[in-house]
């Protein structure tokens, strides 16, 4: 029991610690002027325990990639982003 009461007392700290760390993180990014001059960027979803980057402003496209059978594509909403990457 003591275990399990220290192990949901070290997520908790660990969710509360990838919170703040994910806002530090889109706070950098949207004060970036590559981020403010980009009208795509290009990036990955964060896996479970890493910080959450993606922030919610309007005027950008996400792109994000997907293998495919004839290698790497960035998609957007579920569509193909076209042109160079």
């Amino acid at each position: 029991q003591i275990l399990r009461v220290q192990m949901k007392a070290a997520l908790a700290a660990g969710r509360a610690d990838r919170a703040a760390a994910s806002a530090r993180l889109r706070a950098h990014l949207t004060a970036s002027p590559i981020w403010s001059a980009a009208r795509v960027v290009y990036g990955f979803y964060p896996l479970p325990g890493e910080p959450e980057w993606i922030p919610d402003v309007p005027g950008r496209t996400l792109a994000f990639p997907r293998a495919t059978r004839d290698g790497l594509e960035f998609f957007c909403g579920g569509q193909p982003v076209r042109g160079p990457h």
